[in-house]
């Protein structure tokens, strides 16, 4: 299972050093690299594992965690999601309630083209950055971000 130190380590980290080197062998499968969209920024991902990392100038800027299986591929995470939630069955309302007042939050409401945004929290640490996205039912956590404080937006 992949811990909460396994996870923050690497915020930060370029993919040649010792932590990275670290967490890679905690995975159940390979880290692979795909393409990234944007200049300056490489993807890694791991199917195995519900996870990718994005990094901007080589080192790791954030970290995804698909908590629910996807249409990608990428299997559900399982590990740490976030101090004193248990499971990703978990409406905002109850990680509010265990976690407290969140630093932002939004979605619930239609979108650009009529969709509804999913709800989503946002919690600032000293030394990360983590955000919930929720089901469009609210009953569950479908992804988090953990993300370096530096670098998030």
């Amino acid at each position: 299972m992949i811990s909460q130190s396994n996870l923050l380590s690497i915020l930060g980290e370029n993919t040649d050093s010792t932590v990275m080197k670290q967490f890679k062998s905690c995975l159940s499968g390979p880290l692979r690299e795909d393409e990234a969209p944007l200049p300056g920024e490489r993807y890694f991902y791991s199917f195995d594992d519900g996870l990718s990392l994005l990094l901007e100038d080589e080192r790791v800027s954030a970290i995804h965690l698909y908590c629910t299986g996807n249409e990608d591929g990428y299997s559900s995470y399982k590990g740490w999601i976030g101090d004193k939630l248990k499971n990703k069955d978990i409406d905002p309302i109850e990680v509010i309630s265990l976690m407290g007042k969140p630093s932002n939050r939004g979605g619930g409401a239609k979108g650009f083209l009529g969709k509804t945004d999913p709800t989503w929290l946002r919690y600032d640490y000293l030394n990360y950055v983590i955000h919930y996205t929720f089901s469009s039912s609210n009953t569950q956590i479908e992804m988090i971000t953990l993300m370096d404080p530096q670098t998030a937006p």
